[in-house]
């Protein structure tokens, strides 16, 4: 999909790759393969890989997949093996409904949490 087709929920989840990538994650994970727009102007894709000294695990990023995070987020996942709290489902409520407009400004910390729960189903670091 070309960025200039995307919608603007879709132009936010590649942000929110992109600011992961370029800020977030380098504390626990490695970026192995990164396009923030190929040469036909496609959306981003990653590739993160997470203990390379050891049994790499590696595991590919897209838009698709930090769709389907923050909705799993602003349904109350993702915190962990416990319930979330109030003000996590309210923030990424907020946050999953003002991505249909562009409205949410994500930082590298929110970023962070979205790409872990894209990866590992909630958030693990940090």
């Amino acid at each position: 999909m070309k960025t200039e087709e995307m919608t603007p929920r879709q132009q936010m989840y590649s942000d929110i790759i992109i600011t992961a990538v370029e800020g977030g994650i380098g504390y626990w994970a490695f970026v192995t393969d990164y396009k923030w727009q190929d040469a036909d102007g496609c959306e981003v894709a990653a590739t993160v890989t997470i203990h390379p000294e050891d049994e790499a695990e590696v595991y590919a990023l897209d838009i698709s997949k930090i769709g389907s995070a923050l909705s799993r987020m602003a349904n109350g996942g993702g915190f962990g093996r416990r319930e979330a709290p109030e003000w996590w489902v309210k923030k990424w409520r907020k946050a999953y409904r003002e991505c249909a407009n562009g409205g949410w400004d994500f930082d590298a910390g929110d970023a962070d949490a979205v790409v872990q729960v894209a990866i590992f189903g909630e958030v693990v670091y940090g």
